[in-house]
C-alpha cells in the first residue's frame, strides 16, 4: 500500500560521469507542481557529491585542493549567478530573524555603495544579461582590485555555506593557495568538472531550458529580485528535473530515469 505522503514523491536516478568513476545517485523530488527554485536544493545536493567526486579523483591523481574553511579569497571575485539563485538567497534571507537580515542587507548596501564610489555598479548593471565573466577579463579583474567582499562573508567565513551558490560551490582550486591573493596576476588551476550545473541554471528559468542565458552579479542580488524578479513556472517535479537534465545532457552523459 502506498501512502499518501509516499505517493507525493518521485525517485529519479542520476548518473554522473568525475573522471574515470561514475556517481550514481538516487534523489526524490515532488510529484506536485513547484518553481525551478524550489527544485534548487536538490542541484546543489547533486553538485555538491559531484564536486566531492571530482576532488577525490584529482587527489589521486597527485594534485593537492588548496581551499580551506577559513579561507575567503575567492569571495571578493565577480561572482555570477542566475536569476533562480538570486530569488532563492532573497527568499532565504527573508526567512532568517529580522536582526541578522538587516544585518546582511546593509552589507549589501554597503558593498553597493563601494562600487559605486568606484564607477563598477554601472559597468555590472550594463553586463547582465551578456556572456558570464571570465577570469581574464577586465570586469572581473577590476572587479576584485576593489577588494569589495561578499556581503555573505564574514570574519573569513561564509554566512550561507549550506545555501551558497552553485558557482562557488564549483570553485576549488589545485594551484597554491597563494596565488589567489592575485589571480590577475597568476594562473589559477581550477578543478576539472564534467559539468558545471551553475552553467547550465542560468538558462533555465523558465523551468523548460528554452530562457535566454542570464546572469547577475551576486552582489546585486538584493536590488534585482525585489525590482526585476518575474513569477516563476510551476511544473511538476520530475518534468522540471528531466527539463534541467536534458540542459545538461547537452555538454556531457548524463542518465536519469
Amino acid at each position: 500500500m502506498t501512502t499518501e505522503s509516499e505517493s507525493s514523491w518521485r525517485a529519479w536516478r542520476v548518473a554522473l560521469k568525475a573522471g574515470n568513476d561514475v556517481l550514481r545517485i538516487e534523489i526524490r523530488v515532488p510529484a506536485e507542481p513547484i518553481r525551478p527554485v524550489d527544485l534548487l536544493p536538490t542541484l546543489m545536493a547533486l553538485d555538491d557529491a559531484l564536486v566531492s567526486a571530482c576532488e577525490k579523483e584529482a587527489v589521486r591523481q597527485g594534485k593537492a585542493i588548496s581551499c580551506k574553511k577559513g579561507c575567503g579569497a575567492c569571495c571578493r571575485q565577480l561572482v555570477p549567478i542566475s536569476e533562480i539563485e538570486a530569488q532563492y538567497l532573497a527568499e532565504s534571507l527573508a526567512l532568517t530573524p529580522p536582526e541578522r537580515r538587516a544585518h546582511i542587507l546593509a552589507r549589501f548596501q554597503m558593498a553597493c555603495a563601494e562600487l559605486e564610489r568606484k564607477g563598477l555598479r554601472e559597468r555590472l548593471l550594463n553586463a547582465i544579461g551578456q556572456n558570464a565573466p571570465t577570469e581574464g577579463d577586465r570586469l572581473t579583474a577590476d572587479y576584485f582590485a576593489c577588494g569589495v567582499e561578499c556581503p555573505f562573508l564574514e570574519e573569513e567565513s561564509c554566512l550561507i555555506h549550506a545555501q551558497r551558490p552553485l558557482v562557488c560551490r564549483e570553485y576549488s582550486v589545485t594551484s597554491p593557495p597563494e596565488r589567489c591573493a592575485d589571480p590577475a596576476r597568476h594562473e589559477i588551476d581550477r578543478l576539472a568538472m564534467p559539468i558545471h550545473f551553475s552553467h547550465v541554471v542560468r538558462r533555465f528559468a523558465d523551468g523548460v531550458g528554452t530562457s535566454p542565458y542570464r546572469w547577475l552579479p551576486l552582489v546585486l542580488a538584493m536590488n534585482w529580485s525585489s525590482a526585476e524578479a518575474r513569477p516563476m513556472p510551476r511544473l511538476p517535479g520530475p518534468e522540471l528535473l528531466e527539463n534541467f537534465f536534458r540542459l545538461v545532457q547537452a555538454e556531457t552523459a548524463v542518465d536519469g530515469d
